[in-house]
């Protein structure tokens, strides 16, 4: 109870605070004339007579202006309480709040950039007479108010009814036309990421086929292999009849780690029948293979591969592949959409961590031909001495979303109060329209 007795005593007080008390006097007595001077105020009673009259004349030219005299600078800033002052009285027009040294001016008719230029010509005269320097920024601002309050005015209904309906379809177009974009980006995206898997299906597939006549001839390796055998075979059934049904991201990554158990569990099947120690846990995927296609089968031998700075290094490759290489022809490399044009498998969506994947081959393709895939040039030659020609399909190979677009980022900046040195706005934040009015950002002043 006692509690509840003090809440009208801490209103009381609260109301009768300097800022708020003059506030709530300006308001009241705004909206039923042009002029509030507060008791104390910088303005005479000669004062008040002409911003009186300067307020009728105002008028008269179809520009309604209001006058705030205040004994102290707000607390919040007088631009703020101009702002603060206008919407609690729902005035329409143009309203100045004078206090010592500050002057702050808020307007639904007038834009920020017209009151900052009426206020920086007036700087001079508000310097000396608050009162007539008021008067000059309020009259400086009348054409372009009396113009705004014409248009206003000679718009009819049906026009702005009309107005209206036109930008709500047009906005209701484009943000169909985004969304129809933005679900073709994200099926051609899907599916070049199942397109870019299936190497590795084609990869852990030539795996098993190599590996099931080793395990089905028995021995003690066969016996040690026998289990990562069996789970490769069971990982590919599952990630080659998933991945075609794939119709969202989620479904395409759990075939993407169906894959990746496959062809780990397959390596280690090849180590054992080899008598070789299990590959290490982040070992490429497919290692051993083929580089210019997972399909052709384990790579037999290694030959030298030049990218466009003309570097040569040892890749793995098939029997097949090495004896084009020998004849000089260029081995078929296994390409991949991305983009919506073809690169080399290893360079698709699926050989950075975004399916969790990891790498897909081996250091030497890694570290170099993929380096100098991903950085430029017109292609790629085979062997000592051949070089040039039309590559891997050339051009350069952008990051990121392999969707291709993107979005687009803006960020808007506006009105606020002149900081003290007068030289320009300040940090504020937000000068929308709304509903034809200028909104928080229309006030302007400051202190001088």
């Amino acid at each position: 109870m006692r509690r509840i007795a003090l809440v009208p005593l801490v209103l009381v007080a609260w109301l009768s605070t300097p800022g708020v008390a003059a506030a709530s006097a300006a308001g009241d007595a705004l909206r039923h004339r042009d002029v509030f001077v507060a008791p104390g105020g910088p303005a005479s009673a000669a004062d008040d007579t002409r911003l009186t009259d300067a307020a009728t004349s105002l008028r008269q030219q179809g520009s309604p202006t209001k006058f705030a005299v205040l004994a102290e600078r707000p607390a919040e800033g007088s631009s703020a309480a101009a702002r603060a002052l206008r919407r609690d009285i729902g005035f329409d027009g143009t309203l100045l709040v004078l206090a010592p040294g500050t002057l702050g001016v808020a307007s639904s008719r007038v834009s920020p950039a017209a009151i900052q230029s009426a206020y920086n010509a007036s700087l001079p005269t508000l310097r000396t007479d608050l009162i007539r320097g008021a008067i000059s920024v309020a009259r400086q601002l009348a054409p372009q108010a009396a113009s705004r309050s014409g248009r206003t005015k000679s718009a009819s209904p049906v026009g702005m009814v009309v107005a209206l309906l036109f930008i709500a379809a047009l906005t209701g177009g484009i943000a169909l036309l985004a969304i129809r974009s933005q679900r073709r980006k994200k099926a051609r995206a899907l599916e070049e990421r199942r397109a870019a898997l299936e190497p590795l299906v084609d990869g852990l597939a030539t795996q098993i086929t190599e590996i099931g006549p080793e395990i089905e001839a028995g021995g003690a390796p066969a016996g040690a292999a026998r289990p990562d055998y069996d789970a490769a075979l069971a990982a590919y059934g599952e990630a080659r009849d998933a991945l075609p049904r794939a119709t969202d991201e989620g479904a395409v990554k759990l075939a993407a780690l169906k894959l990746e158990t496959g062809l780990r569990a397959a390596a280690r099947a090849r180590a054992a029948l080899d008598g070789q120690p299990p590959p290490a846990p982040d070992a490429p995927l497919l290692e051993g293979l083929c580089t210019f296609d997972p399909k052709h089968g384990r790579a037999v031998t290694t030959a030298q591969v030049s990218g466009p700075s003309g570097r040569l290094e040892e890749v793995p490759v098939c029997a097949a592949c090495s004896e084009r290489l020998a004849a000089g022809s260029t081995p078929e490399v296994r390409m991949v959409p991305v983009g919506g044009r073809p690169v080399p498998y290893f360079a698709g969506p699926s050989s950075g961590g975004s399916t969790g994947l990891g790498s897909l081959i081996g250091a030497g393709v890694g570290g170099f031909l993929l380096a100098e895939l991903l950085d430029s040039g017109p292609g790629y030659g085979y062997g000592s001495g051949y070089g040039g020609g039309s590559g891997w399909g050339g051009g350069r190979y952008e990051g990121g979303d392999a969707s291709g677009g993107g979005d687009f980022d803006y960020d808007s900046s506006g009105g606020g109060e002149f900081d003290s040195d007068d030289s320009g706005w300040g940090g504020g934040s937000d000068d929308s329209f709304d509903g034809g009015d200028f909104d928080s950002g229309d006030s302007g002043g400051g202190d001088f």
